[in-house]
């Protein structure tokens, strides 16, 4: 044999080869496909009947409520009770630059303060008759007092006490 013959005999092989492959991947393609078509035609029945089933459903409910007689009812209105919301709680520090104490509590304590939800506002003054840092709170429940010198927790509840 000739080497042209043998490479004809050995592309006819592989053709055959190549073609069985392609057919058994079709039979295994259409199989899936028809599978799939099965599953998607009893899931479109079974919607159509559950659809029926709700128009059923619907429909005689309308019937019912349509039979049905209402009896209508007044009723008096109350008027609408307002509210005050609560106040902001807020403190007011009255400092100066030249303050050491004003500037380590400030560094130190305000964003406690804050974190607790009060609302600090600084009031640089140039000169007071009061000695420094000197406080204006207003507490949640409207009650306003002044407590001298650095806030502290104990100050502050010593402070609202007396008021």
């Amino acid at each position: 044999m000739n080497q042209k013959q043998l490479l004809m005999g050995f592309g006819v092989v592989l053709f055959l080869f190549a073609g069985n492959a392609a057919t058994q991947e079709y039979t295994r393609i259409k199989t899936r496909l028809e599978a799939t078509q099965a599953k998607v035609d009893k899931l479109t029945d079974e919607l159509a009947a559950t659809t029926k089933t709700i128009h059923a459903a619907i429909k005689a409910l309308a019937e019912r409520f349509s039979k049905q007689s209402f009896e209508v009812v007044e009723h008096k209105t109350e008027p609408i009770k307002t509210f005050e919301p609560p106040k902001q709680a807020l403190i007011v520090m009255h400092s100066a630059d030249s303050c050491g104490p004003c500037r380590a509590w400030i560094a130190t304590e305000k964003d406690k303060w804050e974190q607790v939800g009060w609302s600090v506002q600084v009031v640089k003054e140039i000169d007071s008759e009061r000695g420094w840092p000197w406080y204006e709170i207003t507490d949640r429940d409207g009650k306003r007092f002044e407590v001298d010198g650095p806030l502290t927790n104990d100050k502050f509840s010593a402070a609202k006490r007396a008021k």
